[in-house]
């Protein structure tokens, strides 16, 4: 799931101030791979009460799979840019080919058209989770029982940096602290690991 607060210092036709979005994979009425589908729940009291799935479209949409693994970004404009991992059939955890991260934006949160172009292709990448720190947008992904991050100027074209190796794996999230970015992860031994950086490449346990 990736949940998302709307800022009180924005003005967006997608969320009131304050109200919270979870968007995430609904598999409920899955009846063979390739149904998957992402769906948003909203909250305007702090998460104490949620509106009913809601469904988003995905127009335009490229890859022939589900569109799975959502991370989401607001848009100077107030629109939302959803991130998302696109493979090109039903799932396969247990291939190692490679793998593509597409976005999409929304005025509303639920209508999304998909925008030009990959924003990033890895062998066995899952997972994308995007952040802005730094006057850059960050992308953490997973491969595995590792994950790597990538950088980009504008939130579509995409540079990797490496693999994160001091102990998070798969499955990551970015968070933006100041002057640090965290990643959380699957630590190799047990639990959840986390690691930061001051400069968005080196990170340290």
């Amino acid at each position: 799931p990736e949940v998302f607060a709307c800022p009180e210092d924005i003005s967006s036709s997608a969320c009131e101030p304050n109200e919270i979005l979870i968007f995430f994979i609904d598999a409920e009425s899955l009846s063979e791979p390739g149904e998957e589908h992402i769906v948003l729940l909203r909250s305007v009291d702090g998460g104490e009460t949620w509106s009913g799935k809601e469904t988003i479209t995905l127009n335009g949409k490229t890859s022939a799979g589900p569109a799975v693994d959502p991370s989401i970004v607001m848009l100077e404009d107030g629109s939302i840019r959803l991130y998302y991992y696109g493979p090109d059939g039903p799932i396969d955890p247990f291939s190692d080919g490679d793998n593509s991260v597409y976005s999409a934006v929304s005025s509303d949160g639920l209508d999304f058209t998909v925008e030009e172009g990959i924003r990033l292709t890895h062998t066995n990448l899952t997972d994308p989770d995007v952040t802005f720190w730094n006057d850059k947008w960050y992308m953490a992904y997973s491969t595995g029982l590792t994950s790597g991050i990538a950088v980009s100027e504008d939130g579509l074209v995409f540079e990797e940096l490496g693999e994160v190796v001091e102990n998070v794996g798969g499955v990551p999230g970015l968070f933006a602290d100041f002057e640090q970015l965290r990643i959380y992860g699957c630590g190799r031994d047990g639990g959840i690991a986390s690691a930061y950086s001051t400069d968005g490449e080196i990170f340290t346990k």
